[in-house]
């Protein structure tokens, strides 16, 4: 179900090849082109994009009017991205904080994960 191709979304993709698009587009898309083709070798900040590719969420988008909150993608450092894009990875897996973010308000929270130090749950304030 891993790999690198297929590395868009086309018509008629069936079995093992449309489960594979389907997960790469859920885990692992930060950076792609005008026509959806995934880039799997740029993994840091928008800075980093691949010269014909843009940071996912900067295409224009049919769904740019309702509420999108993402996670997978840990170098944006979480919080509010852009209007209505939420971005909730900062790095838990890396020893820094676990961030979620309460709907009715879109007030962020953050837990500190480290091991080094006492974890504690702060509120966090994003403007959004």
């Amino acid at each position: 179900m891993y790999g690198n191709e297929p590395d868009h979304w086309y018509k008629g993709l069936e079995g093992w090849a449309r489960l594979r698009v389907i997960t790469n587009y859920l885990t692992r898309m930060r950076f792609c082109d005008h026509n959806g083709r995934l880039d799997f070798s740029a993994k840091g900040g928008p800075e980093t994009q691949p010269e014909g590719f843009l940071p996912w969420y900067a295409h224009k988008r049919k769904a740019a009017k309702h509420r999108i909150i993402f996670g997978h993608w840990a170098a944006l450092e979480g919080g509010a991205s852009d209007h209505n894009l939420f971005s909730l990875d900062t790095g838990c897996v890396w020893g820094n904080s676990l961030t979620a973010m309460r709907l009715e308000d879109q007030a962020f929270f953050s837990h500190d994960c480290s091991c080094n130090r006492k974890s504690h749950t702060t509120e966090v304030s994003h403007d959004g």
